[in-house]
């Protein structure tokens, strides 16, 4: 080991090493002295790092902190009770250990904090990954704490030999905790925990402050706010919890990663890794504050550099997304309140009558017998085993809700008896049973999903229900876990129940962690709740996610409440029960763009919709990945065939459903590259634009992939929208009537939008194949594909196709096919051709092409033809018949014109 005085030796290895300490002015005390608070910079209230967080402080109780006391007007954001300059809580120990790929470096505590059992000794790992990937994990040295089990990280095989990343520390004299990360190409500070607040390591509360490059930072959640964070002293908390969106509570996961632009238009990416209940702090000079309460503080720093780049390296770490099953991106419909299976049946009939497309029709609780899992109702339900095969045999899919909640009181009820036998739920400390309540008649047992035998007892009774009725997919609900008593919960008085330190969560009945939940101190396999509970969404996806892929043999179809970093590798997700207002419409392009396979419910959960707001939402909706209706209890119908509406719902959802289906080929194109290599698949603008700042807050447009926009009304009353279209050319899609082109600095246009209309774009430089739609998924997998060709400003495009059967686990058996074009000819190249089938291409349209074109020809093999075609020389579309010419996927073409 090395002690920090050997200073020659230490800066020669640090700097070989890309890591350097910084010269310093000298020791400066540990208490806050007069110096301290009048520090220049802490005069500037933005920076000022709060002292004490919750409670009420006097100048006594702030000074004894050792933080300095500097009231201001009442009700103002900023903290009275503030850090010194250098406040000191931790020093330097020893350097432990240097290696080529990083350091270890021990700090001992030096000042106590107000929180007990401080941490004495904290060690600090560095550890470089990847050139684009640094973790830093700050734990005790002297003694092991719980790390989460999930997600199950990705180590890297790769080495770092060229890292895109320092990483500096505190100043060498003064021997100061803190570390900084830094950008090496253009020596910017991304991540600077130096003089930053006031560190703090204790059993109960882990506390780090860091300034950060940029105030354009996105992420952070599961919480209803605005797309960028705002940073004005805002405080939110985060556990896990059954609780409807509103701004800043707390909602349904926990994701303590946050993505964040620069000002030259990189990109960098921020992961803590803990699952314990925790807050952040964003103040106005662009910094932020974590406090959790357990584990460890174990970071990773992505470098990009662009957006795209650093969610695909953060996927690296915590695992891709799951490639969903075909006929999952189709609509679905649902409702809490479908009493018997006739108001099914009605709901089906009137939306097909319609002529709406539909895949999937869900079982809410309605269908279980007195709300027990894996029961079905054999009175009110009576035909629901033929109802299932009725909807498979017309290419239709069904869903089914199960909560984690066993009823305890039932007579002979076989989960509960088997649940007891293989010892899998949830149990207080002194090892009884817990006992919840759902929504079963009876007390409820919760299964603990981190058991060995979670995935025998679980699997034992989906794979019984499933024989009976022969669902397609699972909707596993109120995993938070949610506890729904309505008195306060009875939990025994320990510091995991009652902690000396709480984050800023929604708590109406003042209980703390356990509203609404399990008590803290609960005991499952792997630990106590208290550490676990963040996981329990993930940990039931993934035992559903091994049961149904043993069970159908095929690409499991999951949709969880509750999520985690890396759930997405199991599951999809909604955003829960949202309100049926249109700030909740606008919000939920917010959360689409944070999330992948995901969507609202659309035209709104709780409370009745509107004719307009359920036609607008129906627009939108169409376009979310997840596309699904649904509602609350005692809430009008609102599927979109429903009498409730005039004929704007049924005709809006019909327009853009219709169009969704046409461009599901592309839509399952971008979701497997997302599984392949971490893609994204719904896009903010600025991950295609990084350099144009325009595009950083803009949360009412989105992309899909890099070619195609969506500009939804969000608001009332309005029949036209305002679009940003950052530079290059722009087509109206699907009419390909109009055309923009937009200069360097962007341009602002007006789009007209009918209530029935959602205006959608298609960029300059793209390529999409598109496929005729039909009502279901299934039928729309049997018809002609069609290519539409949108030339850039240098005549020019690419795109790509990934096809396959729709839901096989063979990961080898698909097709994958190229398509580029430049000087006047359209190059199609299989890449991969694996699954055989036949993928006939009924037309090509070729956009931008304004000259006159007098021929057009198709090479294939050693064969060249020539085809028919029109052209609309205004716009400059040539539409390219080659239906004639019999010409697939299957084979290498070429289409040329001139």
């Amino acid at each position: 080991m090395f002690r920090l005085q050997q200073v020659t030796f230490l800066l020669l290895c640090f700097h070989l090493l890309n890591i350097s300490l910084v010269e310093g002015e000298g020791a400066v005390p540990r208490q806050a002295d007069a110096p301290q608070c009048s520090n220049e910079k802490f005069n500037d209230l933005k920076n000022r790092f709060d002292c004490f967080p919750r409670g009420v402080a006097t100048q006594e109780s702030c000074q004894s902190r050792g933080c300095c006391w500097r009231p201001l007007q009442p009700n103002s954001l900023e903290p009275w009770c503030f850090y010194p300059a250098n406040y000191r809580s931790y020093q330097i120990d020893q350097i432990q250990e240097l290696r080529s790929n990083g350091l270890s470096l021990v700090y001992k505590n030096v000042l106590k904090s107000p929180y007990p059992d401080d941490i004495e000794f904290v060690r600090v790992d560095v550890e470089y990954e990847t050139d684009t990937r640094l973790r830093v994990k700050i734990y005790d040295d002297k003694k092991s704490r719980y790390e989460p089990p999930y997600p199950k990280l990705s180590k890297s095989k790769e080495t770092s030999p060229d890292p895109k990343y320092k990483i500096e520390f505190g100043h060498l004299q003064d021997s100061n905790f803190g570390f900084a990360v830094v950008r090496k190409a253009t020596n910017r500070v991304l991540f600077d925990t130096r003089n930053a607040g006031g560190f703090t390591m204790a059993d109960q509360f882990l506390q780090i402050s860091a300034r950060l490059a940029s105030s354009y930072v996105y992420g952070l959640g599961e919480i209803r706010k605005p797309f960028r964070n705002e940073f004005n002293w805002t405080t939110f908390g985060i556990l896990s919890h059954d609780q409807p969106p509103t701004p800043y509570d707390n909602v349904y996961g926990s994701h303590p990663f946050f993505l964040s632009m620069e000002d030259d238009g990189k990109s960098h990416g921020v992961f803590l890794h803990n699952s314990n209940a925790w807050e952040a702090v964003m103040q106005p000079t662009s910094a932020i504050t974590y406090r959790v309460i357990g584990g460890v503080l174990d970071f990773y720093f992505f470098l990009g550099d662009t957006p795209s780049e650093v969610i695909a390296q953060y996927l690296d770490l915590i695992g891709k997304p799951n490639l969903p099953p075909y006929w999952s991106l189709g609509f679905q419909i649902s409702q809490y309140g479908w009493k018997n299976l006739d108001t099914v049946k009605t709901v089906l009939d009137r939306t097909v009558k319609a002529g709406i497309p539909l895949d999937v029709i869900y079982g809410d609780i309605d269908y279980m017998d007195r709300y027990l899992d894996f029961t079905w109702d054999k009175v009110n339900y009576a035909t629901l085993p033929e109802f299932i095969q009725s909807l498979q045999s017309r290419g239709m899919k069904y869903v089914p809700i199960l909560d984690p909640g066993i009823d305890t009181d039932e007579k002979d009820y076989e989960p509960f008896q088997q649940g007891m036998a293989l010892d899998v739920f949830i149990k207080h400390e002194n090892g009884t049973l817990f006992k919840g309540k759902v929504w079963n008649p009876g007390h409820t047992a919760f299964p603990d999903f981190t058991h060995p035998k979670a995935y025998e007892f679980w699997s034992t009774h989906v794979k019984q229900l499933h024989s009976e009725l022969k669902f397609n997919g699972l909707w596993i609900d109120m995993n938070e876990p949610a506890n729904t008593f309505q008195e306060p919960v009875e939990c025994p008085a320990t510091k995991w129940d009652s902690p000396p330190f709480v984050p800023k969560i929604h708590d109406p009945k003042h209980e703390g962690l356990k509203f609404k939940t399990v008590c803290m101190s609960a005991k499952q396999h792997l630990g106590i709740h208290y550490n676990l509970h963040n996981l329990y969404g993930i940990a039931q996806s993934e035992i559903t996610y091994r049961t149904l892929k043993d069970l159908l043999h095929t690409r499991p179809f999951i949709l969880s409440r509750s999520t985690f970093p890396g759930s997405g590798h199991y599951a999809n997700h909604w955003t829960g029960d949202v309100f049926s207002d249109w700030s909740s419409l606008g919000q939920s392009v917010t959360d689409m763009m944070l999330n992948n396979m995901f969507g609202a419910d659309i035209c709104g959960f709780i409370f009745n919709t509107t004719n307009e707001l359920c036609a607008r939402w129906s627009s939108l909706g169409a376009f979310y990945p997840f596309s699904r209706n649904h509602n609350a209890l005692e809430s009008m119908a609102q599927d979109p065939a429903s009498p409730n509406f005039g004929p704007e719902v049924k005709e809006s959802t019909k327009k853009a459903l219709t169009l969704r289906y046409s461009l599901l080929p592309y839509l399952y194109t971008l979701l497997f590259k997302a599984s392949l290599h971490g893609h994204t698949v719904v896009r903010p603008l600025f991950f295609e634009f990084p350099n144009d700042k325009l595009t950083y807050a803009l949360d009412q447009q989105f992309l899909w992939g890099s070619a195609l926009l969506f500009v939804p009304v969000l608001k009332e009353g309005v029949t036209s929208v305002e679009a940003y279209l950052p530079q290059g050319t722009w087509y109206t899609y699907p009419q390909l009537d109009k055309e923009f082109i937009s200069p360097e600095n962007g341009l602002r246009e007006t789009l007209t939008a009918p209530l029935t209309d959602i205006p959608v774009l298609i960029r300059g430089g793209s390529t999409i194949v598109t496929q005729t739609p039909d009502v279901t998924t299934t039928k729309s997998r049997l018809n002609d594909f069609q290519i539409v060709v949108v030339l850039n400003s240098k005549s020019e495009s690419t795109g790509d196709l990934f096809w396959d059967d729709g839901d096989t686990l063979d990961q080898e058996d698909y097709n994958f096919i190229e398509l580029s074009t430049k000087s006047g000819c359209l190059q199609s190249k299989v890449v991969r051709y694996n699954h055989e089938v036949a993928m006939k291409i009924d037309s090509v349209k070729i956009v931008g092409v304004k000259r006159k074109v007098t021929t057009v020809t198709i090479a294939v093999l050693e064969t060249k033809e020539n085809l028919k075609f029109t052209q609309d020389e205004t716009i400059g579309v040539l539409q390219v018949d080659v239906k004639s010419s019999g010409i697939t996927f299957e084979t290498n073409f070429n289409i040329c014109w001139k």
